[in-house]
């Protein structure tokens, strides 16, 4: 079991198909890998209807554990390949990680 700390995990919410421009824009910037989750938004401008019915679209959850000292620099790229500065394209942020615990099992 390895303790870890100054850790950090950023949290970045895009439309369906997008984690690959976050994950590819990550590494490029020093991460090492990512997991995506699935999910759907709930915002008052993501709902839409198709012949009278709502539609929420899809959303990616890409989660990247990163040091401290990186972290600023993969978010910076982040928002610049997935032009996170518009309005409705999505978020990053991220949350200190205070002890991290691995399990090797290979």
């Amino acid at each position: 079991m390895i303790f870890k700390r100054d850790m950090s995990l950023i949290v970045t919410v895009v439309d369906s198909g997008f984690s690959t421009k976050v994950i590819d824009a990550s590494k490029l910037a020093g991460a090492d890998g990512a997991t995506v989750l699935q999910g759907r938004g709930t915002g008052i401008h993501e709902s839409t209807t198709f012949m009278g019915v709502g539609i929420q679209p899809g959303k990616d959850i890409v989660l990247i554990i990163v040091s401290k000292s990186h972290r600023k620099n993969i978010m910076k790229e982040i928002v610049r390949a997935c032009n996170l500065t518009t309005e409705g394209k999505g978020l990053t942020f991220c949350v200190p990680i205070d002890e991290l615990k691995e399990k090797k099992y290979f």
